[in-house]
């Protein structure tokens, strides 16, 4: 079993509260985040500075399953199931109000594909439907598995995750491709039609040389390993929330906390992402970033 969903679920959460400039309240908690949809979200990062620091975030999620994925019942390496995990626990501790939403399911025979979201009394929500081959037999019109009629792409991140992921709320479509995991032409034209153009679709190619037009990321692939992080205690994580919530300021959150929050899951504060994070924020903010990521690395 991957730690990987423990230990970066909580970096997931503060890096989405910061990128969209959102609040949270910590009505039951600190480890049962409930995001509120602010009517008026305050200032967030420019677009640059969001791609940069969410593709830092990507790279430290799959480093980390890579490194340490998610096992089958045939000892499989399931890498996607563990980015899947993290992305997914931290969309449910803020209420699925998170920007990253893993493996929704788009109708791609709608123009422009529409997402398959769990809908109450007739409304979609913000959270991807409960059961998205049943919608496809009844919805879809001779609906046939495996012919590119659903696409679920691995990522797509969401500009205000206060609404479905529909194409005029995507910031972008991310495809995660681990080692020697293959790509194919009608796969990349689904998620460039899901993003609407083709500059917000991205490939990361994760444990292997980039290809055309893909991305990587820099797992120390080369480098002695440091060990994997294992599972820590339900009292010591308690702890280590406790120790950035007081750090932070649990309560009401808003972006000057996220910042702190959020900032340290880029490198934390090195190189560019960092930079560009720092140049964000306040002098406070900075001083109280380097303080939660102090606290996140003792702990997790």
């Amino acid at each position: 079993m991957s730690g990987c969903a423990e230990i970066l679920s909580p970096g997931v959460v503060a890096a989405s509260l910061f990128q969209s400039g959102s609040g949270i309240a910590t009505e039951r908690g600190p480890q049962n985040l409930v995001q509120r949809c602010p009517n008026t979200p305050k200032d967030r990062p420019d677009p640059a500075t969001r791609k940069a620091m969410d593709d830092a975030l990507i790279c430290k999620l799959c480093c980390c399953c890579l490194n340490d994925p998610v096992m089958g019942e045939a000892e499989q390496h399931l890498m996607q199931n563990c980015m899947d995990k993290i992305f997914k626990s931290a969309d449910k501790l803020l209420g699925f109000n998170s920007r990253y939403k893993s493996e929704i399911s788009y109708d791609m025979t709608q123009s422009p594909p529409s997402p398959m979201m769990h809908r109450v009394e007739g409304e979609d929500t913000t959270e991807a439907s409960h059961s998205w081959m049943g919608r496809a037999f009844r919805e879809i019109v001779d609906y046939v598995r495996g012919k590119g009629m659903v696409r679920r792409p691995d990522l797509v991140i969401a500009d205000d995750p206060c609404l479905p992921p529909t194409q005029d709320n995507i910031e972008r479509v991310v495809e995660i491709k681990f080692k020697n995991d293959k790509r194919s032409r009608g796969q990349d034209e689904a998620y460039r039609d899901i993003a609407g153009d083709k500059e917000k679709y991205s490939i990361f190619r994760i444990g292997n040389t980039p290809k055309d037009n893909e991305q990587g990321c820099d797992c120390g692939e080369n480098q002695p390993q440091e060990p994997v992080p294992v599972p820590v205690s339900e009292q010591e994580k308690q702890g280590a929330w406790g120790a950035v919530g007081n750090t932070l300021g649990w309560g009401v959150v808003t972006v000057a906390g996220a910042v702190a929050t959020a900032a340290l899951l880029a490198s934390p504060f090195e190189g560019p992402v960092g930079e560009m994070a720092a140049g964000s924020a306040t002098a406070a903010a900075a001083a109280r970033t380097a303080t939660a990521w102090r606290a996140l690395s003792a702990a997790f």
